[in-house]
């Protein structure tokens, strides 16, 4: 009897582990596939990590200006607003007070607020790469490609964003290194 118990809870836990993990990454699919496509520019930063493999570390511009920062505190979760330039590119926009509509926004925590400007946590700040092109793609971030070169593509849906692809010179990157 003790040992059916105790096979029964293992076979639970096994399977409320595999439905956790499956439902992840099928939300993750569902934004790629249904979320809208965000493009941000992105700059060299220099990447250490031993616990998470190889990458390529991102800095994206991360902060809005805004009259009423005295309403927000460092830590509060936020609706950002995105919108795009005349080439296609995202930016934050400005805070807004409820979940907007649509898919041109992201949920960022704030990590700074600094004389009216606000600054947040991107949570797309790492692009993993194959461990035989992370050296050679970290290079060609810093040194060949050139200012406004490097970008990423983003999903997002109903709030939440998915890192899709780093570009350089308008290639991805794996193409733009094999080439």
């Amino acid at each position: 009897m003790k040992k059916s118990i105790i096979i029964g809870l293992f076979l639970l836990c096994a399977a409320v582990q595999l439905f956790l993990s499956v439902s992840m990454v099928i939300d993750r699919e569902n934004i790629l596939r249904r979320g809208s496509l965000h493009k941000f520019h992105t700059e060299p930063v220099d990447p250490y990590d031993p616990f998470r493999g190889k990458y390529v570390a991102l800095e994206i511009n991360g902060s809005v200006k805004t009259s009423d920062y005295m309403k927000y505190e460092e830590g509060e979760k936020v609706f950002v607003v995105l919108k795009k330039d005349a080439d296609g590119f995202s930016s934050l926009s400005e805070i807004a007070e409820r979940k907007p509509d649509g898919n041109d926004f992201i949920r960022l925590k704030i990590d700074q607020i600094n004389n009216g400007e606000i600054s947040f946590h991107i949570p797309f700040d790492r692009y993993y790469i194959d461990e035989d092109y992370a050296e050679e793609a970290e290079t060609a971030y810093w040194t060949g490609i050139g200012e406004n070169s490097a970008y990423i593509e983003v999903r997002i849906l109903k709030g939440r964003a998915v890192l899709r692809e780093l570009f350089f010179a308008d290639k991805p990157v794996l193409d733009y290194l094999k080439s």
